[in-house]
């Protein structure tokens, strides 16, 4: 699908050479029909295993994708409709590589409870999943 393509392209364009060494670059992109609206990256101290974690403060730190990208979209739209977005998780590899980018227990909570419409995510094989179809 394009809107795939596009997305992957988008996401090694931001993936700089200064990424600061991680692992991995984990991005999420929020679309309403074919219109590019958030695009939003994992925080640098990112783990499911934070939310576990009393030293981190989760607004600061922490943050997950999927998480800045529903901050994002409520800073810039009051009553914006999930049921009618597409959000598009993309975990790229050091080599820019797809690989599983599935979204943690507390992010796949709250987008169940915001209603997304449809989700997808990159996989170790180098193809997208429909998150719903999955669960």
């Amino acid at each position: 699908m394009k809107i795939f393509d596009r997305s992957v392209e988008l996401a090694k364009a931001l993936m700089t050479k200064d990424w600061n060494g991680r692992r991995c670059f984990h991005l999420s992109f929020v679309y309403r029909k074919n219109q590019l609206l958030v695009v939003a990256e994992n925080s640098i101290k990112t783990s499911s295993r934070n939310r576990f974690n009393s030293k981190w403060d989760l607004l600061k730190k922490g943050q997950c994708s999927e998480l800045r990208a529903f901050i994002s979209i409520k800073n810039k739209f009051n009553d914006f409709d999930w049921k009618k977005s597409i959000m598009i998780n993309i975990r790229l590899g050091r080599n820019g590589e797809l690989l599983n980018s599935r979204p943690c227990v507390s992010c796949s909570n709250l987008i169940k409870y915001m209603e997304v419409g449809s989700l997808w995510h990159s996989r170790d094989e180098g193809d997208f999943q429909n998150y719903f179809l999955k669960n």
